[in-house]
């Protein structure tokens, strides 16, 4: 039974390739003669995406482009429809489906092919895309908006000839113009954010408006936009604080290392743990970012305890103490007195700990037994997975002065035999 709804699939799609090809081979086909042939929703839609393929193909964008400029009036779909409610709503609107909402997805495939003669007829469809009623068919607008701001800044083609694109501008404006109007709908947002992260040229007052937007449904009350929005905003906060300075126009970065700062402080869960990944990989790409990136490390650990940050924090250090060894013990100490701040008693897996702790030993004795000392405490609490008790034991080897280990090590022991008294395997652990 699939296999043959399969086959009618294939059998009408075919039969619909052949009926446009059929339009197309005439001089003057107007709107009148498409809408004669494709007047069913469904195969208005499976024709959008039949041009999707052949624009792919370097084939009938003319066609294409006349096809989406008689659909984007299309009633499909209406108004207070199932996906804009859902859109209103807040909830998942990443399928695509419908006349106009399918629409996007063919200008992006046009705007690819670099014809930069069309450019201005795909604004012009997708302007009249962003002003639709449904706010489901906004946020897929949103699509081609971004499929133009890849080239928004391009100067030449890969060939050395000029990459003429007159209304580059017009994205910008039209950028701020979607934002403005639809900040109350964070699943539009959603989509706002990535065009954003091609346009990285914003003025200070742009840019205010944009992270105002983007990161508050409240801007008075501060209260943040929903993580699915946050998650693309995370790494244009760094941007704007570190690298925006870079192009050399005269940007003003202070506000923005300050919003950095504040965004830190009071970020939820996903956001600072986001943040955390972007800094870290930061730091992997270059290390001499570690001097400017120190005084948000020092500002992650203030505040409450966040489980969620937990992970990411652990390959910030290891980034750190690859990099800067004293740096990393100060950022491990910090990380300690974070873990310390721990509220419930949800399992807590510290997976990494005992990678420093010979890093720290062979660096310095004392710090190296306060640090097993106060992991140790967080055991005690419960539900803390702390690492391999052998390899947590075994990390005083690494100091380096015969006398000084020694003497550590009878105070492990000590640690050892206290904690055995809890858990018996601890001290079978390293018995042998």
């Amino acid at each position: 039974m699939v296999l043959s709804n399969n086959m009618e699939h294939i059998n009408y799609v075919e039969i619909l390739k052949k009926k446009l090809q059929s339009l197309f081979e005439k001089e003057d086909w107007s709107e009148k003669d498409f809408s004669e042939v494709f007047y069913a929703t469904d195969s208005k839609i499976q024709v959008i995406w039949i041009l999707n393929d052949w624009v792919k193909d370097g084939k009938y964008i003319e066609e294409s482009m006349r096809v989406a400029e008689i659909l984007k009036n299309d009633r499909d779909p209406i108004i207070n429809s199932e996906e804009d409610k859902n859109a209103k709503d807040g909830k998942d609107i990443n399928f695509i489906h419908t006349v106009r909402g399918s629409l996007p997805y063919l200008l992006e495939k046009i705007t690819a092919s670099l014809k930069t003669e069309y450019y201005t007829r795909i604004l012009d469809v997708t302007e009249d895309l962003l002003n639709d009623k449904n706010i489901y068919v906004r946020a897929h607008a949103v699509t081609a908006l971004l499929s133009l701001s890849y080239n928004v800044y391009a100067t030449n083609r890969n060939d050395g000839t000029p990459f003429n694109f007159e209304d580059r501008e017009r994205v910008r404006v039209l950028a701020l113009r979607v934002l403005n109007e639809n900040h109350v709908y964070p699943r539009v947002l959603e989509f706002v954010t990535r065009v954003f992260d091609r346009l990285r040229r914003l003025n200070e007052n742009d840019a205010k408006v944009f992270f105002d937007y983007l990161l508050y449904k409240n801007i008075e009350e501060k209260t943040y936009n929903p993580d699915y929005v946050l998650e693309n905003v995370a790494p244009l906060l760094i941007y704007y604080a570190e690298f925006r300075i870079k192009i050399k126009d005269n940007f003003n970065d202070t506000f923005f290392k300050e919003l950095l700062i504040s965004v830190i402080k009071t970020a939820p869960p996903r956001l600072k743990s986001t943040l955390v990944w972007h800094i870290w990989k930061v730091i992997e790409e270059d290390a001499s970012c570690l001097g400017a990136f120190e005084k948000y490390i020092d500002i992650i650990f203030e505040g409450d305890f966040q489980k969620e940050t937990v992970g990411q924090l652990e390959i910030l250090m290891e980034k750190v103490f690859s990099i800067d060894q004293n740096l990393g013990i100060i950022i491990f100490k910090k990380y300690i007195n974070y873990i310390e701040k721990r509220q419930t008693n949800e399992m807590l897996w510290l997976l990494s700990v005992q990678d420093f702790l010979p890093k720290i030993a062979d660096f310095d004795a004392d710090i190296f037994l306060e640090s097993l000392k106060s992991l140790v405490g967080i055991w005690r609490k419960g539900n803390a997975y702390i690492g391999d008790y052998k390899n947590l034991f075994n990390s005083f080897t690494y100091i380096k002065e015969k006398t000084k280990r020694e003497l550590v090590r009878y105070e492990v022991l000590k640690i050892f035999s206290e904690m055995h008294k809890i858990k018996s395997e601890v001290l079978e652990s390293y018995e042998d």
